[in-house]
């Protein structure tokens, strides 16, 4: 069944939308409240129409593209995000979610391009660069990755991903320098409801005794 709080968030969104339905900001919320309800066709109506109220809003834009992206309609994601990035030029996180898209595409030097954007934008967001990583790791471009995984832990040295990213580089290269070290940094640090990194990480891991 559905989550209880969820329902009741979704709930008080429809009554505010009900009492006041030419308020952008309260669709958005129903739209929220049916997206972590996983019913995104309907998130998607409801961002629509927020919108269509305050079409200026680059927030709104960058919300309906996250649900596309979650159905996997990435051309759609990448126009939504595009528009936000329009009405609002320093939307970091607009420009690391088409990164992301971008990657999962396979267009390896537009994901650099937008996460190099994001990180200019904001230089100081550690995930940043662990994104920015990921791709060089894909382009076997090892040395940049590594560096972008040290500017992660530089800005954040309690960041799984990038004890784990600097593991998986060194397990790969056969250059152990930090492997044992940042495998149990990893370990330690990686929330255990991550079910796929955790076992992507015993992955990396493979039959060394750490």
């Amino acid at each position: 069944g559905y989550d209880p709080d969820k329902i009741s968030r979704l709930i008080k969104a429809v009554e505010k939308v009900e009492q006041d339905p030419q308020n952008a900001h309260f669709h958005a919320s129903v739209g929220e409240a049916y997206r972590n309800l996983e019913r995104y066709d309907t998130a998607i109506h409801a961002y629509q129409k927020a919108i269509e109220l305050q079409p200026e809003n680059a927030g709104h834009y960058f919300s309906l593209g996250g649900v596309y992206d979650r159905q996997s309609q990435h051309e759609d994601a990448i126009a939504a995000y595009h528009e936000a990035i329009q009405r609002n030029p320093q939307y970091d996180s607009a420009y690391n979610n088409l990164g992301g898209i971008y990657f999962k595409q396979g267009r390896f030097d537009k994901a650099i391009a937008a996460y190099q954007t994001a990180l200019d934008l904001s230089p100081k967001v550690d995930y940043y660069y662990a994104n920015l990583a990921t791709v060089y790791v894909h382009q076997q471009k090892f040395t940049r990755a590594k560096d972008a995984y040290k500017n992660t832990l530089r800005l954040n040295y309690r960041s799984w991903l990038g004890y784990m990213g600097i593991a998986s580089i060194e397990r790969q290269t056969g250059q152990l320098n930090h492997f044992y070290d940042y495998l149990l940094k990893a370990r330690m640090l990686i929330p255990d409801k991550y079910h796929y990194h955790r076992a992507r990480l015993e992955s990396i891991a493979g039959n060394v005794d750490a």
